[in-house]
């Protein structure tokens, strides 16, 4: 089996996860111009440009390294759901849960990232 294959599990995984960002960094372009809290909707729009490529670039990375199921699991699904949620707190202007979303979604990508430079040391 190659890493590279929706036969790997965390492959696939990363690919639904990614998929899952993409989509919502993709539904909220034409929001950016349609509500009244524009504002608000384009700093969460912004802010999703700034972090979702990055964890693409990362989660693949990541897989490469071959980590247990389960760590890659919890990294693909703890970002989705703390962007997610990170875009609700925006827009709903929670913003103590915001930061906390936020600092979740980058934690998981220093995890990532931290763990793809040891892995090649």
């Amino acid at each position: 089996m190659t890493l590279i294959s929706m036969d790997n599990s965390i492959f696939a995984s990363y690919a639904f996860y990614a998929a899952l960002v993409a989509l919502k960094l993709i539904f909220m372009a034409p929001l950016t111009g349609y509500f009244r809290m524009k504002r608000l909707v384009r700093g969460a729009h912004l802010n999703d440009l700034e972090n979702i490529p990055t964890f693409w670039i990362l989660g693949f990375l990541f897989v490469i390294t071959n980590p247990s199921a389960g760590t890659a699991l919890m990294c693909f699904r703890v970002f989705a759901a703390a962007r997610i949620l990170h875009t609700i707190m925006y827009l709903s202007e929670i913003f103590p849960i915001r930061a906390l979303c936020f600092v979740t979604g980058l934690l998981v990508n220093l995890y990532m990232g931290i763990s793809i430079v040891l892995y090649l040391l």
